[in-house]
């Protein structure tokens, strides 16, 4: 009984948001025991190990299903842009940046913006700055890649080939800088994690989920980071679930299923789409041919492994769709399915979709330039619910930030400078909660997404009740608890 703690005194929400409740009691390993709908229900002797919620809201601990922790932990270590910086910005920190590096050595990081891919720097000024450093660095949405002259060196002959696929052109045929997708393979051997920053960061990259009242992620990250996690699981403060890029891993007690990527993204303007991009002559790539996807996800089917299928386009949903209805995969899943053609409603029902608000922030201006009309396509949440999908939600993060009161915020308004984006398809506050906590928690067969009595003591509290509040983006998270134990306290 002493080792039990009771948290009192706020509104506790359980059973997927229709109850409220007082105060729960939690045991020593993390287990809720009790709650209790009145403080005059509680004995006396519950109080002596005790946390006062001080009338605050608790929500169970949220659910980000979809992240990349090893691009996120190797961050605190990387040159970071974002989406304001501009050439002469870059080109300013990368010179800037080079005391801190020996000759040859590699300078890697990344974050900007489509708005830089389209008024980037010339490959000759790039190289100016760096003759003697290779240089790699990511898009905000990882799906180009800009390196130098000198990285160009370190191409092995038996991948030039498909550096020639995967590399841009200008009109005179000769390389921008830029590579996109599966380019990214051709410096796997330079880019490799060093375990020590791992260790030395993953404490920042728990703190930085705790923060925003995260206690469960989806890890679409392999290789380093997946078996050092595995490793590390005993001292782990946060619920992970692994998407390996390779089957082998099934054995491994921490693998949920395999990720696989059917095309590019719409911020690269990569992504499969049925019809070419408005003004534009091209219509994006699939990274895996039709052919193939049929025979991985055949396989997949036949060996029992789920499936995390990256699409983005409404070709390459379509196509995904199709695949998992012919091999009956139910508890796969399409990652981000961004634009869904009217013509594929009827393909929804039953169907797994892990999708991020806060990416539509981002997508609207691109959208406007590059989509027309398509435009309805996007972000289909009400249509997916109204027709029987399963629908969870998550960041992407590092691509954009794992704030799930954000993430709410844009679920449910589609704000777009206080016009209507889209209206049609916003959800409501509850719908868009339960798409963070009890519908994540049913894929996982877990017992982390509702406060229940017997489920893991994994909570958010916040500054106030979403749910009934007038302006959700004034929420604060001021406590996230994990198994019972408080990992973050506001202003700690």
């Amino acid at each position: 009984m002493i080792n039990n703690k009771l948290f009192f005194n706020g509104n506790i929400y359980s059973d997927e948001f229709s109850k409220i409740y007082y105060a729960v009691l939690v045991d020593n390993k993390g287990i809720i025991i009790d709650l209790f709908k009145e403080k005059n229900d509680i004995p006396l002797e519950f109080f002596k190990n005790s946390v006062d919620l001080e009338g605050n809201t608790v929500y169970p601990g949220f659910h980000d299903c979809h992240v990349h922790l090893e691009f996120l932990t190797k961050r605190f270590s990387e040159i970071i842009f974002n989406e304001k910086t501009d050439k002469y910005e870059f080109l300013d920190t990368l010179k800037k940046s080079l005391n801190n590096f020996k000759k040859n050595e590699w300078i890697i990081g990344g974050g900007f913006s489509r708005n830089f891919l389209e008024n980037m720097p010339d490959l000759f000024e790039i190289d100016r700055i760096t003759p003697y450093n290779p240089i790699f660095f990511h898009s905000k949405d990882i799906h180009s890649f800009l390196i130098n002259s000198k990285a160009m060196e370190f191409i092995p002959d038996d991948k030039k080939q498909l550096f020639d696929k995967y590399s841009q052109k200008n009109k005179n045929g000769l390389f921008t800088g830029l590579i996109f997708e599966k380019g990214e393979d051709i410096f796997e051997e330079y880019l490799k994690t060093n375990i020590k920053d791992l260790k030395d960061n993953f404490k920042l990259t728990q703190n930085y989920f705790h923060k925003y009242g995260i206690t469960t992620v989806h890890n679409m990250d392999d290789d380093v980071i997946a078996d050092f996690i595995k490793d590390e699981k005993d001292n782990l403060k946060l619920n992970i679930l692994n998407y390996y890029r390779n089957h082998i891993n099934k054995n491994n007690d921490m693998f949920f299923g395999l990720k696989l990527f059917a095309d590019g993204s719409l911020g690269s303007l990569t992504c499969c789409m049925k019809d070419n991009f408005t003004n534009y002559d091209f219509s994006g790539i699939l990274v895996l041919n039709e052919d193939e996807i049929d025979s991985i996800l055949k396989q997949c089917s036949k060996n029992n492994i789920d499936v995390a299928i990256h699409a983005i386009g409404d070709k390459a949903v379509s196509i995904i769709l199709d695949k998992f209805i012919k091999y009956n995969m139910k508890n796969s899943r399409i990652e981000h399915a961004q634009l869904i053609s009217d013509e594929d409603i009827v393909k929804i029902k039953s169907k797994w979709f892990s999708m991020q608000p806060l990416h539509i922030k981002d997508d609207i201006e691109l959208s406007k330039k590059y989509l027309s009309d398509r435009i309805n396509y996007l972000y289909r949440f009400r249509t997916i619910l109204n027709n029987s999908g399963n629908l969870i939600f998550g960041s992407d993060v590092p691509v954009v930030e794992a704030d799930v009161v954000k993430s709410v915020f844009w679920a449910t308004s589609r704000d777009d400078n206080n016009k209507d984006w889209n209206i049609n398809e916003t959800i409501s506050v509850k719908e868009a909660l339960i798409a963070y906590t009890i519908t994540p928690a049913v894929f996982e067969k877990s017992f982390s997404g509702d406060l229940l009595i017997g489920n893991q003591a994994d909570m958010v509290v916040l500054s106030q009740d979403m749910l009934k509040c007038d302006n959700i983006l004034n929420t604060k998270v001021l406590m996230t608890v994990y198994k019972g134990e408080i990992v973050f306290r506001y202003g700690e």
